[in-house]
């Protein structure tokens, strides 16, 4: 998917991490609602990709002990919003915090 300029991530030292993708799996990061949608809309248009509505899942992630409700439409289709996911083995929640993935890996 390209390096996407506008939309904020999460920062590493000097790089900033918007989106992480593999093979047809696409992981996309920005700081607000809209930033998402005009970014998801705009790169998928220009590189002609289409997003399967029934695997495409959106999550607010913050530090505050509560549930972000994020409102993210491919058209007129709402992508269901999801509490936590796993990628690629790994697993991510809402809280962005690392103890369930720690947890299901010392059980492996």
């Amino acid at each position: 998917m390209g390096e996407m300029v506008d939309v904020e991530g999460l920062n590493m030292g000097r790089l900033n991490i918007n989106n992480i993708s593999y093979a047809d799996d696409t992981v996309l990061i920005a700081d607000t609602e809209d930033k998402l949608h005009d970014k998801l809309d705009v790169e998928c248009n220009r590189v002609g990709l289409k997003i399967n509505i029934g695997k495409a899942k959106v999550m607010g992630v913050t530090k505050r002990n509560e549930q972000l409700e994020v409102k993210v439409a491919i058209g007129n289709q709402k992508i269901k919003q999801v509490r936590s996911f796993r990628y690629l083995g790994s697993f991510a929640n809402e809280s962005g915090k690392y103890y369930a993935e720690v947890r299901s890996r010392m059980a492996m």
